[in-house]
Order: C-alpha cells, then sequence, then structure tokens
C-alpha cells in the first residue's frame, strides 16, 4: 500500500483504456486529480467519447510511468462522487477552471476508481522485479 501511494506522489498523468462500441480499445491520458484511501478521482466531460464509453463499459486499465517504475491496475469506475468532494478536486486542480470555466459546468463530470489490486513493475533494478500488491 505504501508502496502505491509513494507511486503515486510521483505521477500524476495515466494512460487509461476504454472499449469503444465496436469493442476495439481506446486510450487516452488523464491527469489525476486526488488520491485519497485507495481511490484515485479525474475528471472528464459529459460530450468526450470516453464519457459515453466508461457509461456503456465502466471497466478500465489504468498505466503510470514514473521514475523507472510502471503502475498498472483496473475496475470499474464509478460517477458516485460526492458534491463536496467535487468541489475540493476543482478548487485543487487549476486545470479544470482553464478547461471548464467554472465548477457549475453542466458538462464537467468526476469519475473515480477504488484500487483492489495494482502491479508495480520497477525496471531500475537489475533483474527488473515485478510486484502484485492486493489491497484490503
Amino acid at each position: 500500500m505504501e508502496k502505491i501511494k509513494e507511486f503515486i506522489s510521483h505521477c500524476k498523468d495515466f494512460a487509461i483504456a476504454t472499449v469503444d462500441n465496436h469493442n476495439h480499445p481506446r486510450v487516452r491520458m488523464f491527469h489525476l486529480m486526488k488520491y485519497d484511501n485507495q481511490t484515485m478521482y479525474f475528471a472528464t466531460a459529459r460530450n468526450k467519447e470516453v464519457f459515453g464509453q466508461l457509461q456503456n463499459n465502466p471497466f478500465i486499465e489504468l498505466v503510470g510511468w514514473s521514475q523507472g517504475i510502471m503502475f498498472r491496475t483496473g475496475g470499474a469506475v464509478s460517477f458516485d462522487v460526492e458534491g463536496s468532494l467535487c468541489r475540493e478536486i476543482y478548487n485543487s486542480n487549476t486545470i479544470l477552471s482553464k478547461i471548464y470555466g467554472s465548477f457549475e459546468n453542466p458538462e464537467l463530470v468526476y469519475f473515480k476508481l477504488s484500487l483492489r489490486n495494482a502491479e508495480l513493475f520497477n525496471l531500475t533494478s537489475l533483474p527488473p522485479t515485478r510486484e502484485f500488491i492486493e489491497m484490503q
């Protein structure tokens, strides 16, 4: 658990894979808005393809890379993010005001991924090491 917290403290951008309505993979970068209590929070817009893809199939795979270490996890995302937490995320990430203009923008939506397990693949050691972590 501490290894994941440490990794996330250095890595803020993650590639997230979804599937489109033809079952083709779609990958795009997301900035991590918040990490708290084994949960990763992200933001997107209702008018983006990724929003529709997540509505149709909430399962994702997520990969991050930092300092020679790859982090991978996956699971079902949820759009059930409490309003006060959305406000906190908005206020602490200035990129959101630049993109969406205001907290009240109806297109802005938040989603979360609760971590159940993760993989850390460390390419800085020889030989490289792979560690699978199960969360409680």
